[in-house]
């Protein structure tokens, strides 16, 4: 369950003057049904007194920490700081299906090829069979090596493919092709291949991808609230409203640095 929250500008004139005046601040509150999911919260915090009732409206929500959107005019302040949804599972899912993509159009030599997969949180357990075709050697960096074991048999018996597990990055860079990582880049020194990077700050190399934008479903486009990051929305969607197929979009648009 997750919440979106827009801000709305107070009537003018008399009407509006009397309802600052005995009325208290309006928070109007729709849940929506999500196709092929759960349900989210729309809520709509009218202006009060020349302001938004930020604390009231912070306080309707208490109990959706870390699953609330704010629209971009909202005055966030420390009052919703534990309130703010940020995207973590749905980006990385985003930078992982543009990796395997851009790299089946280099058209690579799969047995001179080798991949690092940097996944702390076990992201990525469901999709490793997309790399197979890609790669001759893998090597899974997770604080998850119990989850992945499973997932290493089976590539084992099915293709062939050893799949090499740790649980602690030496803190260098690999020596591989290509690097795919969740969260911050567990290495500072330069790498000499293409590092595919769902964070901000990524370290030298010889090329770094980064992905922006998405095309969002119809139907999930048409719930997206006016001011709301669609970004943000998508993720909330995949993340806290059971619409797992959004797992399997691409980034619109990468840029190589």
């Amino acid at each position: 369950m997750f919440a979106t929250v827009e801000c709305r500008d107070a009537p003018g004139g008399f009407r509006g003057f009397v309802r600052d005046v005995f009325t208290l601040p309006e928070i109007e509150i729709q849940q929506v049904k999500i196709p092929s999911g759960s349900w989210f919260y729309r809520v709509i915090s009218t202006e009060y007194r020349g302001q938004i009732p930020v604390e009231e409206t912070a306080e309707r929500l208490k109990r959706l920490k870390r699953s609330v959107i704010f629209e971009v005019n909202f005055p966030c302040d420390e009052c919703t700081r534990e309130l703010e949804f940020e995207p973590r599972e749905f980006t990385a899912q985003l930078i992982f299906n543009s990796a395997a993509e851009y790299i089946r159009q280099l058209k690579l030599e799969p047995l001179k090829s080798s991949l690092a997969l940097y996944d702390p949180e076990g992201f990525y357990i469901s999709k490793l069979r997309v790399l197979v075709p890609l790669f001759s050697k893998i090597t899974v960096y997770t604080g998850n090596t119990a989850l992945y074991e499973g997932a290493a048999q089976e590539l084992m018996r099915e293709y062939g493919l050893t799949l090499l597990l740790s649980d602690a990055p030496s803190g260098k860079a690999p020596d591989c092709t290509a690097a795919i990582c969740s969260g911050e880049v567990p290495f500072g020194n330069f790498f000499n291949g293409i590092l595919f990077a769902d964070c901000e700050r990524v370290p030298p190399c010889t090329c770094a991808v980064r992905g922006y934008g998405i095309d969002l479903p119809g139907e999930y486009e048409l719930l997206r609230p006016k001011g709301i990051s669609q970004l943000h929305f998508a993720a909330a969607l995949y993340e806290k409203g059971g619409v797992r197929s959004l797992g399997e979009l691409s980034f619109k648009k990468l840029r190589l640095t």
